[in-house]
């Protein structure tokens, strides 16, 4: 996000985020009802009126972007920084503990611990067996984050594992 002193550029990115929860059909502001979004046990279905087969596949797209390139509008891009994020959980360097509260904030729906495994193999660990695979990394990356080698390894591995489609097992 740009400086918040920045009055133009913050409108510009919030005028983008607006945008975009709009074109998923969910745009801020425009509740439904006056008793708020429908509830999910409500009846006719009423809870599967917020996602159908165009709005789930905006926003698997509006979020592969955010990870990718981010939106932009009026020369301000917004982009998710997956180094960052991840570098705020409790033991980055521990890709168990890394999947595990990554999941718990991002998807709230329990993995198998066969599709973690799969997850931290193929994509933390690059094919590797051992975990210090990533954690050699992450700590190389935090021992000097101006190594763009090192950072690049970090950031490739992390954007593929929050831009994966979770599918529950």
């Amino acid at each position: 996000m740009p400086n918040a002193s920045d009055n133009e550029a913050t409108y510009s990115v919030w005028q983008s985020i607006q945008y975009e929860a709009s074109e998923m059909q969910q745009e801020l502001g425009a509740i439904p009802e006056v008793a708020g979004w429908y509830a999910y046990y409500e009846e006719p279905a009423l809870h599967e009126l917020w996602i159908n087969s165009s709005t789930y596949t905006r926003r698997n797209v509006f979020t592969d972007r955010m990870i990718a390139d981010g939106i932009m509008n009026n020369n301000q891009t917004i982009v998710i920084d997956p180094v960052a994020f991840t570098d705020q959980l409790a033991n980055p360097g521990d890709p168990n503990l890394l999947i595990n509260q990554s999941l718990e904030i991002l998807l709230r729906y329990p993995l198998s611990e066969s599709a973690k495994e799969f997850i931290k193999r193929s994509i933390l660990l690059s094919g590797q067996l051992q975990d210090y695979y990533w954690t050699n990394a992450w700590d190389a990356y935090k021992a000097n984050p101006s190594d763009a080698g090192t950072k690049a390894i970090v950031t490739s591995r992390l954007k593929a594992f929050y831009k994966i489609y979770y599918e529950p097992a």
